[in-house]
């Protein structure tokens, strides 16, 4: 009796109606149903059930993976309201198996009571079974995991209905572990990303209010570190402003009177004042998360392997079952459906699946939906955002152009000192270059920063000016006709000129280059060997972006991409034939990440960036991307494997139904061979990844030394880079 109660509870185990969780209507509307129902029970009621889905969070989730657990809280992932009914059944489920015993033993009544809760907690798997039956118009395993269940309940086996009906939903805790979790939705990020005040111009006074009461044609007023929060057109003052997270561009951009600036994208300097011609919905920014949330993304329309063959082994089973009755009998029936022709592997496969993504996290890399995991294996070109992906967002210093007898470390000191207090990225550049050559920085009288092109400092060598051409122009100061040309040169090669005047004579000007991520060569070259297709995609002009793909190697560069436009360039791609991975870190890149096959961000990108991407690199480099290409090329070797090894008992099991009359007990110890023999196959990778995991980090190198023909102004590897500092 135990051993039927042990091995039929793992035979069911796989069959548990795990169909794809397709983001469905009626899913989504038992969601909803669970969190209304939630919503009108008892206070007391409500707070039991937090402290129990507190404790499953705390002390049962770990189980499943500690290492990717504690990266779901790192990312505030939350447990969705369809994982907290699981959660609930577990606890029902425990409770109706220890019903089902005392009613064997002591008191009868209870196995009704029991029969009853079964029932109940296996309402999901029958709801799954109407809806493929019903309204989908399919048949699927679910009818099969069904039929056996009510047999077993029918015959009178109420314990082993119970722990049946509890390894179901222990499976179905496991699946669920496996796929896709969303912190927020689109519309919540967007609420989140404009929940700041907002300072309104009215009768010439600024009054604070919120972003829901500014509209068209009012005067927001934004200053340095703040982000604007509408679109619209500057009528007074200047700024820099970062639009990168946005357009992709690397360098700020300068606005003045008459210029369109866009929500999202945040002021470095100066202080200006924006008619607004846009708000809510209708800014681009706005737009950008609507187009994601029409985006369907490949991830949720994909069916694993073992499910698909699990759902169309169904009807042989049954028609089998029914042959077997009044054939070889009612013993030959119920071996054709204990056997569960590709049930090992509905049990099996999200187990190593689960296993592989643990594998991941131990290595740094949360994969969100382990579906994409299994894809990524399909995968045959990445395509990489620039600007904060390849590329650090601080850039460095090139060259030092000194001017009018001045030494290079005196101009880098004057510069750095009017920069001290500022943090934006050019700023953090030239301070870091002058720590690097211990240089002692002037102390400040006072700055001036209104004029947005640049900023004024006070100090004891007189007034430093510093910031573009235009600025030092409008100043009054002469620009050399030699510093001209050197500045269209620097454009050409994706580099700005930061330039300095001391009182009111030019003293010379910076160089700044855009910074290879330190990994990134060795990245690039790592992914070539596994016979990947390399691109670029970036909203910043050509030359810029063709710099950076030379000096990596990959010749495919798309320049000037619209936002809107990056998903239709993977679209095509994908027309082409090709599967792609996509890899960014910008709310620009948050449509690309959603059309991919599979999408990548680095933890600390922009929010709707991490949240959209599938997988997030969580140590904020590309350093595991290859070893991320190798755990799903092993994963796929290991569901090839155990394929074989789901197939070979059910078939085995069949065959002795018809020729050799094999009863239960047969085909139990077939069913178990084979479970066992997956289960290993199973296990291995997780086992030896906890044994070699110390080697590998030993093993891992930190960056790849420069060559001889790597562009000084692209940096080269060394500890400081790795975090941009």
């Amino acid at each position: 009796m135990i051993l039927q109660i042990v091995i039929g509870g793992g035979m069911l185990l796989g069959v548990s109606g795990l169909r794809p969780r397709r983001k469905s209507a009626l899913m989504r509307k038992r969601a909803l149903s669970m969190h209304r129902k939630s919503d009108l029970l008892p206070r007391s009621v409500r707070e039991f059930d937090r402290r129990y889905q507190a404790l499953f969070q705390t002390s049962l989730d770990p189980i499943f993976g500690a290492a990717r657990q504690l990266q779901l809280e790192e990312l505030q992932i939350e447990v969705g309201e369809e994982e907290k009914g699981i959660n609930r059944r577990l606890g029902l489920a425990v409770a109706n198996v220890g019903l089902a015993a005392l009613g064997s033993a002591y008191l009868p009544a209870l196995l009704f009571v029991s029969a009853a809760g079964a029932v109940y907690v296996s309402r999901p798997l029958l709801q799954d079974v109407h809806a493929a039956l019903v309204v989908e118009r399919r048949l699927t395993y679910s009818s099969v995991a069904a039929l056996s269940l009510v047999s077993t309940l029918a015959a009178g086996y109420f314990v082993t209905t119970n722990l049946i009906v509890l390894l179901i939903i222990l499976t179905k805790k496991i699946i669920y572990r496996t796929e896709n979790y969303s912190r927020k939705s689109i519309s919540e990020i967007f609420q989140r990303q404009n929940a700041a005040p907002v300072w309104v111009l009215i009768d010439g006074v600024e009054v604070q209010t919120s972003l829901d009461g500014v509209e068209v044609g009012d005067i927001v007023v934004v200053g340095a570190g703040q982000t604007i929060p509408i679109d619209g057109v500057v009528v007074s003052g200047f700024a820099a402003i970062d639009q990168h997270t946005l357009t992709g561009e690397a360098q700020p951009a300068h606005k003045g009177v008459g210029e369109a600036v866009f929500a999202s994208t945040l002021v470095l300097r100066g202080r200006i004042r924006i008619q607004v011609s846009k708000t809510g919905q209708e800014t681009l920014s706005a737009r950008i998360l609507q187009i994601m949330e029409r985006t369907s993304g490949y991830h949720l329309s994909f069916e694993s392997k073992g499910r698909n063959f699990a759902d169309r082994a169904a009807l042989p089973v049954l028609a089998a079952a029914a042959l077997a009755w009044p054939t070889v009998g009612i013993g030959g029936a119920v071996a054709v459906l204990s056997g569960g022709f590709g049930s090992i592997l509905k049990l099996s496969a999200p187990l190593s699946m689960l296993n592989f993504l643990n594998i991941a996290s131990r290595h740094g890399v949360l994969i969100k939906d382990g579906r994409s995991l299994e894809v990524l294996d399909q995968i045959d070109t990445i395509v990489f955002d620039k600007t904060g992906t390849l590329t650090l967002v601080q850039p460095r210093v090139a060259e030092i152009h000194a001017w009018d007898e001045l030494s290079e470390d005196e101009l880098l000191r004057l510069m750095a000192s009017a920069e001290q207090r500022q943090s934006h990225p050019i700023a953090r550049a030239l301070l870091a270059e002058a720590a690097r050559r211990e240089l002692t920085l002037l102390p400040l009288a006072g700055i001036d920063c209104e004029v947005g092109y640049g900023m004024r400092a006070d100090t004891a060598e007189g007034v430093l000016r510093v910031g573009s051409e235009q600025f030092l122009r409008l100043e009054g100061v002469a620009i050399p006709a030699e510093v001209v040309v050197r500045q269209a040169l620097c454009h050409d090669q994706g580099h700005s000129l930061v330039m300095l005047a001391v009182g009111d004579r030019f003293a010379g000007a910076v160089e700044l280059a855009p910074r290879l991520r330190p990994e990134a060569r060795r990245i690039v070259a790592a992914l070539k060997e596994r016979n990947i297709a390399l691109y670029i995609l970036s909203g910043d002009q050509e030359r810029p972006t063709r710099v950076i793909g030379e000096a990596l190697g990959i010749e495919h560069c798309y320049c000037n991409v619209l936002p809107q436009a990056k998903a239709r360039v993977i679209e095509e791609l994908q027309r082409a034939g090709r599967r792609v991975c996509f890899v960014g870190d910008g709310i620009n890149d948050a449509i690309a990440l959603k059309q991919a096959q599979v999408s990548v961000s680095l933890s600390g990108a922009a929010t709707v960036a991490v949240d959209s991407a599938q997988i997030v690199l969580m140590d904020q480099t590309l350093n595991h991307l290859p070893l991320l290409i190798d755990i799903s090329r092993d994963l796929a070797k290991n569901l090839n494997t155990t394929f074989t090894l789901s197939v070979v008992p059910g078939t085995l099991i069949i065959g002795g139904v018809f020729v050799l009359h094999f009863g239960i007990p047969a085909a139990m110890a077939l069913y178990s061979a084979g479970l066992m023999a997956s289960l290993a196959n199973v296990m291995a990778p997780l086992l030896n990844a906890q044994h070699g995991q110390a080697e590998n980090q030993s093993a891992r190198p930190d960056s790849a030394p420069c060559g001889p023909l790597d562009p000084p102004a692209l940096g080269c590897s060394n500890s400081r880079d790795r975090h941009g500092e």
